[in-house]
């Protein structure tokens, strides 16, 4: 299990963090993601892998006027 923006996450097996954000719908270029307390540079994510227990807080960026 992980937790994801305060919301616990059942995740069944290790997986990538740049797959996560893909199978949940983010837009990979518009988020800002944080990892235990430290934020994973963009250029990372493919090589950054989640476990049991990780917290993540992602942030997203929407435009609009």
């Amino acid at each position: 299990m992980i937790t994801v923006n305060g919301v616990d996450l059942n995740l069944p097996e290790s997986r990538r963090l740049s797959d996560f954000l893909t199978s949940q719908g983010y837009n990979k270029e518009r988020v800002v993601v944080q990892l235990n307390q430290v934020i994973i540079p963009k250029k990372d994510h493919q090589f950054v892998t989640l476990k049991n227990e990780d917290a993540l807080e992602i942030l997203h960026f929407v435009g609009g006027g």
